[in-house]
């Protein structure tokens, strides 16, 4: 794509890259990117382009999404310039999903400009999540990351969907390892693969079994326990809520407040003038 917007550089390696482009008027070729990659359309527009069986033209909504093909470039035609946000989705977490199958590397076919709730949801969270510098962390975008690719397996795949369905939650010795794993990493950017590594289970089969298990999301999960050793601290007289904040892993002060606000019903400075 010719960006006017340069993708965010994470930290570190994510499960998807994420950023802003504006495309223009006019003839617009969007590169051959050899991965599997979605486009969501943030401004009105028309666009034309060539399909399998003739000539096409849409007009474009925001939160439209474009699902495109591995390794294939295509051409576009716009009658005024228009906002993209565009998703990359890692070959780790596509092959992931795809191991769960018998089919190596996922064929995800093209779908131009869609009104698909479910890819716009997960679409939009990360788009959300590159604007805020990832404020929710590693285990939070790699499970929505994760998420979006099981969903483009099951639906848009060229192959039929090899759905495997958990009989039951993690074994207790695999919830025990996670949940202290978790517990030792309060403090730090927890991945999802190497959460997922404790139990020797894949990303998405992990997801659907910790959530079995414990009735909530890894993250989920991740954030309760920060809010309840936030909660300690308070209690134990920590002088600084910014320094709790970091110390328990938030990205800063308000992100924390925001959280402990959701999950007890009340900010960390109320809950300090409680005890």
């Amino acid at each position: 794509m010719d960006e006017t917007t340069k993708p965010t550089s994470p930290s570190s390696p994510r499960f998807a890259t994420v950023f802003k482009t504006t495309a223009p008027q006019g003839e617009w070729d969007t590169p051959a990117i050899p991965h599997v990659s979605l486009g969501l359309s943030l401004s009105n527009h028309q666009s034309t382009w060539q399909g399998c069986s003739g000539l096409f033209s849409a007009n474009i909504s925001p939160n439209d999404v474009s699902v495109c093909e591995y390794d294939r470039s295509r051409t576009y035609t716009l009658d005024q310039s228009a906002d993209f946000g565009v998703i990359i989705l890692a070959d780790e977490v596509m092959l992931a999903v795809s191991g769960e199958t018998k089919y190596p590397v996922p064929e995800i076919q093209h779908h131009p400009f869609l009104q698909d709730t479910t890819l716009t949801n997960l679409s939009s969270i990360l788009m959300t999540e590159s604007d805020t510098n990832y404020e929710n962390g590693h285990l939070f975008t790699d499970s929505i990351a994760t998420a979006l690719a099981q969903y483009l397996w099951h639906n848009y795949s060229a192959f039929p969907s090899q759905r495997r369905h958990s009989t039951g939650g993690l074994a207790p010795t695999h919830l025990r390892r996670s949940i202290d794993y978790i517990q030792a990493n309060l403090g730090s950017d927890i991945r999802l693969r190497d959460l997922a590594k404790e139990t020797g289970f894949s990303p998405s089969h992990f997801l659907r079994s910790f959530r079995q298990s414990t009735g909530m999301s890894p993250h989920q999960y991740l954030l309760h326990r920060r809010v309840e050793r936030v909660q300690r601290q308070i209690r134990n007289g920590a002088a600084s809520l910014a320094e709790v904040a970091l110390a328990c892993g938030f990205a800063d002060q308000h992100h924390m407040a925001r959280v402990f606000r959701r999950i007890t019903g009340i900010s960390p400075t109320l809950f300090r003038r409680s005890i």
